[in-house]
């Protein structure tokens, strides 16, 4: 369990007072809470152990393969944005820095980070009799767990962003303008869609696959991330991926539910459609292809994924992803036909 280094000295904690029974996000506003006393307005519980800012470490490894050599670091924020702020001892996020994708308020387990005019922020205003400051002890350290873990177990109604051509836009931007590793980043998301997710440790240049996931269910997959125009070479290193796992781990081919995610789907003329039905029809096995802005929307509507349940295949006669996003969200998605490549191949 990563908790917060020596330098950051904690004196207190924040407890809920009443037990929430709903947690309801609304885009544009504050993160409400149902309890039996009334609807209260989500707050920073300065928790010990601050979920939006470390995954604990079993989520960043699979146990489904223990030997692979993943990456170990655990922060929450792939670009570094998200800081603890010693003086008021809560989180704060650099908005210079931050893309804006979510992954820390979706981990918030009282919905205290919220979306509002283009940017994500901390609520730590508080309603005297709604919330208690404690000092930090033991006792109320385990106070504050068994609160923590109230709150996990509740389902969360609403959505974190309203998807839209302009905010996905100004995503894509400021990844653009990031110097992410796209490796993280697909990690981190993942991860936070109910997944556990390993990636390539940096400098092993034994282990060619971005990385491997699995989930609750004990799907398990290779990924290949792929944010540039080769996407031709994703579509053949998955293949290899799956023969690695295979040849050398024991894993069957018929149990890799393998994962492409590239920042825009490949255009027609590039090839990777093609060697995606290839692998289909040749060797019967189904590569699934997502998109960022589509694992972005799975997350901010806080729906997990589990491929081997809803797949995401698609291939050269139906180069699209926009009807199974739909078929998990339960509605239209508000993107525009081909816009970024996000559901649709531009060209």
């Amino acid at each position: 369990m990563q908790i917060l280094n020596e330098n950051n000295k904690r004196t207190k904690l924040v407890l809920l007072k009443y037990d929430v029974e709903r947690i309801e996000y609304q885009p544009q506003e504050k993160t409400v809470l149902d309890t039996k006393q009334g609807k209260i307005i989500s707050s920073c519980l300065k928790c010990h152990n601050p979920k939006c800012m470390y995954f604990y470490e079993e989520r960043v490894k699979c146990s489904r393969l223990d030997e692979f050599p993943g990456e170990r670091e655990n922060k929450v924020c792939p670009v570094d944005a998200l800081f603890w702020d010693n003086q008021n001892e809560i989180p704060i996020i650099n908005q210079e820095r931050c893309i804006k994708c979510g992954i820390c308020a979706r981990e918030c387990p009282v919905g205290a980070i919220y979306f509002k005019d283009n940017q994500f922020l901390v609520n730590n205003t508080v309603k005297p009799g709604e919330y208690i400051e404690v000092p930090l002890n033991s006792s109320s350290v385990n106070s504050q767990i068994k609160i923590i873990s109230a709150l996990e177990k509740l389902k969360k109604y609403g959505k974190l962003i309203d998807e839209n051509d302009e905010i996905m836009q100004i995503v894509y931007n400021n990844i653009e303008k990031s110097r992410l590793v796209p490796e993280k980043l697909i990690r981190n998301i993942l991860v936070s869609l109910g997944c556990k997710c390993s990636t390539r440790r940096i400098g092993d240049v034994y282990t060619r696959m971005d990385a491997i996931y699995e989930t609750t269910s004990c799907t398990f997959g290779a990924v290949e991330v792929e944010f540039g125009t080769d996407t031709l070479e994703a579509s053949r290193a998955i293949l290899d991926d799956i023969a690695v796992l295979e040849s050398r781990y024991g894993i069957d081919k018929s149990e890799n539910n393998a994962l492409v995610v590239c920042l825009s789907l490949p255009n027609l003329r590039q090839g990777y459609w093609q060697v995606i039905k290839d692998i289909k029809n040749v060797l019967n096995i189904s590569v699934n292809t997502q998109t960022l802005g589509v694992m972005l929307i799975l997350l901010w509507n806080f729906i997990d994924v589990d491929l081997r349940v809803n797949n995401y295949y698609s291939d050269y006669d139906a180069p699209t992803i926009r009807k199974y996003l739909e078929r998990d969200l339960g509605r239209k998605v508000k993107l525009s036909e081909k816009f970024l490549g996000i559901l649709e191949p531009i060209k």
